[in-house]
């Protein structure tokens, strides 16, 4: 029974790294997969497989080290020189995109009860400093629950759309064409690697701790597994009710709006809710891997420290979300190109 506590709790929390607001609004399936036409179920299984590796490679590393209090994954995978690098454009990343991150949240909890944008974010971050105070434990504990939820929602969007617009497959090519000049990358093999690369570029700070808390090496490959498959189909059915109605959907920065309002208005208010939901959760894991670095025997001045990081995020919020994402998903993706190899070699003989 505690296998399948650990089970859940970890694929969990794989999920709710993963499932930011790029997933949660759709958009980011729509330019990795969708905007690929049919080859974008070929970009499914390529990150299936790339992400049951990589998540795999990371964790096992955490829970063979789990005796190690200060756990360096880049410098196992990568030597020290290339370390370096890393440390510099992970955690830049990371500011960035959780300033992105804290305005998307921000704009709807502000919207939804009628506050001002930063107000909302402010409030936002300030949920985040909570969260991270409680520690790395029970913030895994929270956040696990978050991304399965976010899951089940897409899903039954994804579903109900497809069995609605099934007929639209004898009509492909215009949804197609829509969606084309969407799409991130060269040809679909690529976006396939760029997604998995992208995704994974700063994880060798969360995962590794995640892999502390496994009990055995049987619970990391079935998280690993069941969290990566569950993934996977949930973007198989998002993209596939994405690319239905591919016209549509094309001029919306938050296609999963579209589609759910397609099957009730009333359908929006729970969209903002996932939206939230998935943000919240994807800024928690990027909060805890930015400022777990720095502090670690000095618990006051590491308090300080996040809050005076979410103080610089809160600056930087202003950004908007799709340019960041534009600028982000290449460079990380690129960037993180030799990293995701070398996770992926070492972690056969892990």
């Amino acid at each position: 029974m505690n296998d399948y506590i650990e089970l859940f709790k970890f694929s969990g929390a794989i999920i709710a790294w993963v499932v930011g607001g790029g997933f949660a609004t759709g958009q980011e399936v729509l330019r990795f997969f969708s905007a690929y036409g049919w080859n974008s179920y070929l970009v499914i299984c390529i990150d299936l497989i790339l992400f049951t590796l990589i998540t795999r490679s990371l964790i096992l590393y955490g829970f063979v080290n789990k005796d190690q209090k200060n756990l360096k994954a880049y410098e196992f995978y990568c030597g020290k020189r290339l370390a370096k690098f890393y440390f510099f454009m992970v955690n830049i990343s990371i500011v960035l995109y959780l300033s992105m991150l804290i305005s998307a949240g921000g704009t709807i909890f502000g919207e939804h009860y009628h506050l001002s944008r930063f107000l909302g974010s402010f409030v936002f971050a300030l949920g985040l400093l909570l969260v991270y105070l409680r520690g790395f434990r029970n913030m895994i504990s929270f956040i696990s629950k978050l991304g399965p939820m976010v899951i089940a929602f897409a899903v039954f969007i994804g579903i109900y759309c497809t069995v609605r617009d099934f007929a639209n497959f004898q009509n492909l090519d215009k949804d197609i064409a829509a969606l084309g000049p969407h799409i991130i990358g060269y040809n679909w093999l690529y976006a396939g690697v760029l997604y998995a690369s992208s995704n994974f570029c700063a994880g060798g700070y969360y995962f590794p701790e995640l892999g502390k808390l496994c009990s055995s090496r049987k619970v990391v490959n079935l998280s690993c597994l069941f969290g990566c498959i569950s993934l996977m189909l949930t973007i198989c059915m998002t993209s596939t009710s994405i690319l239905l109605n591919g016209q549509a959907v094309a001029s919306y920065e938050v296609p999963n709006i579209y589609l759910a309002n397609s099957i009730s208005p009333v359908l929006s208010i729970f969209i903002t809710l996932l939206l939230t939901i998935a943000i919240f959760g994807s800024s928690c894991a990027d909060m805890w891997s930015i400022c777990s670095q720095f502090y670690q025997d000095d618990r006051k001045k590491n308090c300080i420290l996040a809050a005076c990081m979410l103080t610089v995020c809160l600056c930087f919020s202003t950004l908007s979300f799709s340019t960041v994402l534009g600028i982000l998903a290449p460079i990380n993706g690129v960037g993180g190109f030799l990293f995701m190899c070398l996770v992926i070699y070492k972690g056969f003989k892990l």
